[in-house]
């Protein structure tokens, strides 16, 4: 197996298991997360995928792979002001939970697997993680944060992210697998 098709098949495995989200274990109770537990856990998935860009646009000379840190990292970074802000004006204090948590751990570990790679392998295993990641992130807001929402705003908010993160899981995904 090529160097490169090495990266992609680990990059994939291992960003398709790991994080348990609130939707998986919502399905066994009926517990929702509270406005408190969906702040946090947007939170934990920014500061990842900006951390993710972070380190992208420090080990990369790809400028595909820099053009797309570049959008992860302005986005989720404004993304998080919004949040930040929403969260002062309506009292909101994010409460960290499960999910949150295994969010931030996910992506310390998928982080420490990029830092191994260079050149092409962590290009590729960069948009193979942000797909996985992006994928993940995105079914958890539509459906698990959004429909547990119970202050409009923050639930508008949420909604306002579901196309951007689309966008990203839809840029990430058109770079996953072999080039020919």
């Amino acid at each position: 197996m090529r160097p490169i098709h090495r990266a992609f098949t680990l990059a994939l495995i291992t960003s398709l298991s790991g994080c348990a989200l609130w939707s998986n274990r919502s399905a066994s109770t009926s517990e929702r997360p509270s406005d408190a537990n969906i702040a946090a856990i947007v939170l934990a998935a920014n500061r990842v995928d900006i951390e993710y860009a972070t380190l992208a646009r420090a080990k990369t000379t790809n400028p595909e792979v820099l053009a797309f840190a570049k959008r992860t990292f302005d986005d989720h970074t404004a993304l998080t002001a919004a949040l930040t802000k929403l969260s002062e004006r309506i009292a909101l204090v994010p409460q960290e939970n499960v999910t949150s948590l295994d969010i931030r751990d996910d992506g310390d570990e998928k982080r420490q697997r990029l830092r191994e790679l260079s050149g092409a392998a962590f290009d590729s295993a960069y948009f193979a993680i942000e797909f996985a990641y992006h994928e993940r992130v995105w079914g958890l807001i539509e459906t698990s944060l959004i429909p547990s929402a119970k202050h409009p705003e923050l639930k508008a908010l949420l909604l306002e992210a579901l196309p951007t993160l689309g966008a990203h899981k839809g840029h990430a995904m058109s770079h996953v697998g072999p080039r020919r």
